[in-house]
Protein backbone atom coordinates (compact mmCIF):
# COMPACT_ATOMS: atom_id res chain seq x y z
CA UNK A 1 0.00 0.00 0.00
CA UNK A 2 2.52 2.46 1.01
CA UNK A 3 4.31 2.44 -2.56
CA UNK A 4 1.10 2.99 -3.99
CA UNK A 5 0.72 5.82 -1.37
CA UNK A 6 -2.45 4.36 0.00
CA UNK A 7 -3.24 4.39 3.63
CA UNK A 8 -6.01 2.51 4.80
CA UNK A 9 -7.74 4.21 7.12
CA UNK A 10 -10.19 1.37 8.69
CA UNK A 11 -7.78 -1.09 10.10
CA UNK A 12 -9.79 -2.91 12.94
CA UNK A 13 -10.07 -7.24 13.86
CA UNK A 14 -12.98 -7.03 11.38
CA UNK A 15 -10.96 -6.01 8.46
CA UNK A 16 -8.30 -8.76 8.92
CA UNK A 17 -9.15 -12.16 7.11
CA UNK A 18 -7.33 -15.12 8.53
CA UNK A 19 -7.71 -18.35 6.28
CA UNK A 20 -7.69 -22.03 6.99
CA UNK A 21 -4.17 -21.64 6.03
CA UNK A 22 -2.85 -18.96 7.98
CA UNK A 23 -2.77 -16.27 5.29
CA UNK A 24 -3.54 -13.13 6.52
CA UNK A 25 -5.43 -10.25 4.31
CA UNK A 26 -6.55 -7.09 5.06
CA UNK A 27 -9.78 -6.06 3.11
CA UNK A 28 -12.59 -3.62 3.25
CA UNK A 29 -11.00 -0.97 1.05
CA UNK A 30 -14.13 1.45 0.97
CA UNK A 31 -12.03 4.61 2.76
CA UNK A 32 -8.43 4.05 1.39
CA UNK A 33 -7.01 7.50 1.43
CA UNK A 34 -4.82 8.70 -1.75
CA UNK A 35 -1.56 9.71 0.61
CA UNK A 36 -0.55 12.22 -2.65
CA UNK A 37 -3.60 13.98 -2.05
CA UNK A 38 -4.03 13.95 1.96
CA UNK A 39 -4.67 17.59 1.73
CA UNK A 40 -8.38 16.71 -0.07
CA UNK A 41 -9.59 15.03 3.07
CA UNK A 42 -11.53 16.68 5.62
CA UNK A 43 -13.73 13.87 6.91
CA UNK A 44 -11.84 11.53 9.68
CA UNK A 45 -12.88 8.03 8.80
CA UNK A 46 -12.56 4.38 10.01
CA UNK A 47 -14.08 3.36 13.21
CA UNK A 48 -13.84 5.23 16.28
CA UNK A 49 -12.59 2.81 18.63
CA UNK A 50 -9.17 2.42 16.28
CA UNK A 51 -8.73 5.80 15.28
CA UNK A 52 -5.84 7.60 16.33
CA UNK A 53 -5.84 11.09 18.86
CA UNK A 54 -4.73 13.33 16.29
CA UNK A 55 -7.19 15.11 13.75
CA UNK A 56 -5.40 13.60 10.95
CA UNK A 57 -7.49 12.40 8.17
CA UNK A 58 -4.70 10.36 5.65
CA UNK A 59 -1.70 9.54 6.97
CA UNK A 60 0.12 6.45 7.67
CA UNK A 61 0.65 6.78 11.42
CA UNK A 62 -3.24 6.93 11.69
CA UNK A 63 -3.00 3.14 10.06
CA UNK A 64 0.00 2.55 12.63
CA UNK A 65 -2.20 3.26 15.74
CA UNK A 66 -5.44 1.36 14.30
CA UNK A 67 -2.86 -1.51 14.52
CA UNK A 68 -1.55 -1.14 17.57
CA UNK A 69 -5.30 -1.11 18.94
CA UNK A 70 -5.91 -3.92 16.66
CA UNK A 71 -2.90 -5.93 18.17
CA UNK A 72 -3.89 -4.74 22.31
CA UNK A 73 -7.14 -6.43 21.43
CA UNK A 74 -5.92 -9.51 20.09
CA UNK A 75 -3.37 -9.77 22.79
CA UNK A 76 -5.67 -8.64 25.71
CA UNK A 77 -8.94 -10.54 24.05
CA UNK A 78 -11.08 -7.40 24.46
CA UNK A 79 -10.54 -3.87 23.38
CA UNK A 80 -9.57 -1.12 25.84
CA UNK A 81 -12.52 0.81 25.47
CA UNK A 82 -14.89 -1.81 24.14
CA UNK A 83 -17.56 -1.17 27.70
CA UNK A 84 -17.55 2.92 26.78
CA UNK A 85 -19.78 5.14 24.76
CA UNK A 86 -17.28 5.19 21.25
CA UNK A 87 -18.13 8.96 21.53
CA UNK A 88 -16.46 9.57 24.33
CA UNK A 89 -13.16 7.77 22.97
CA UNK A 90 -11.54 10.28 22.05
CA UNK A 91 -11.57 12.22 25.67
CA UNK A 92 -10.54 8.65 27.42
CA UNK A 93 -7.37 8.26 24.95
CA UNK A 94 -5.83 11.82 26.39
CA UNK A 95 -5.94 10.13 29.84
CA UNK A 96 -5.04 7.00 28.70
CA UNK A 97 -1.83 4.38 29.16
CA UNK A 98 -2.10 1.26 27.45
CA UNK A 99 -1.75 -1.76 29.74
CA UNK A 100 1.11 -4.28 28.26
CA UNK A 101 0.64 -8.28 29.38
CA UNK A 102 3.30 -9.90 30.98
CA UNK A 103 2.47 -12.82 29.09
CA UNK A 104 3.36 -11.32 25.74
CA UNK A 105 7.74 -11.01 24.57
CA UNK A 106 9.24 -7.58 25.69
CA UNK A 107 9.96 -7.04 21.60
CA UNK A 108 5.87 -7.42 20.87
CA UNK A 109 4.99 -5.11 23.74
CA UNK A 110 7.88 -2.51 22.28
CA UNK A 111 5.76 -2.90 18.54
CA UNK A 112 2.53 -1.96 20.34
CA UNK A 113 3.98 0.56 22.50
CA UNK A 114 5.69 1.94 19.27
CA UNK A 115 2.27 2.28 17.67
CA UNK A 116 0.47 3.71 20.34
CA UNK A 117 2.63 6.87 20.58
CA UNK A 118 0.01 9.53 21.14
CA UNK A 119 2.38 12.08 19.49
CA UNK A 120 2.27 10.70 16.08
CA UNK A 121 5.32 12.18 14.88
CA UNK A 122 6.98 9.02 17.39
CA UNK A 123 5.00 6.35 15.23
CA UNK A 124 6.44 4.39 12.73
CA UNK A 125 5.87 6.55 9.53
CA UNK A 126 6.21 3.24 7.13
CA UNK A 127 5.37 0.20 7.01
CA UNK A 128 8.86 -0.69 6.60
CA UNK A 129 9.69 0.34 10.14
CA UNK A 130 7.32 -2.50 11.46
CA UNK A 131 9.13 -5.10 9.45
CA UNK A 132 12.29 -4.57 10.91
CA UNK A 133 10.92 -4.95 14.46
CA UNK A 134 12.76 -7.82 16.02
CA UNK A 135 9.58 -9.58 16.71
CA UNK A 136 8.75 -9.66 12.80
CA UNK A 137 11.48 -9.32 10.86
CA UNK A 138 12.74 -13.05 11.89
CA UNK A 139 9.25 -14.63 11.55
CA UNK A 140 8.54 -17.28 8.81
CA UNK A 141 6.22 -16.20 6.29
CA UNK A 142 4.83 -19.49 6.36
CA UNK A 143 2.56 -20.98 8.91
CA UNK A 144 3.86 -23.61 10.06
CA UNK A 145 1.93 -27.20 10.30
CA UNK A 146 0.40 -26.81 14.26
CA UNK A 147 -0.35 -23.05 13.97
CA UNK A 148 -2.32 -24.04 10.60
CA UNK A 149 -3.71 -26.95 12.83
CA UNK A 150 -4.41 -24.47 15.79
CA UNK A 151 -6.03 -22.13 12.94
CA UNK A 152 -8.50 -24.85 11.67
CA UNK A 153 -9.35 -25.90 15.19
CA UNK A 154 -10.18 -22.19 15.90
CA UNK A 155 -12.23 -21.62 12.74
CA UNK A 156 -14.50 -25.54 13.24
CA UNK A 157 -15.09 -24.16 16.70
CA UNK A 158 -17.09 -21.18 15.88
CA UNK A 159 -18.64 -22.54 12.48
Amino acid sequence: MEEKQLVHRDIKPANILLNKDGDIKICDFGVTGDLSKRSEYTVRTGDPLYRSPQRETCAIESDMWAFGMTLLEVINGKHPFAEPDPNNIAWMIDKWKPEFSTKISDDINDLVSSLLRKDRQNRPSSYADILEKPCICGVSTMPTDDVRKFIRDIIKSIL
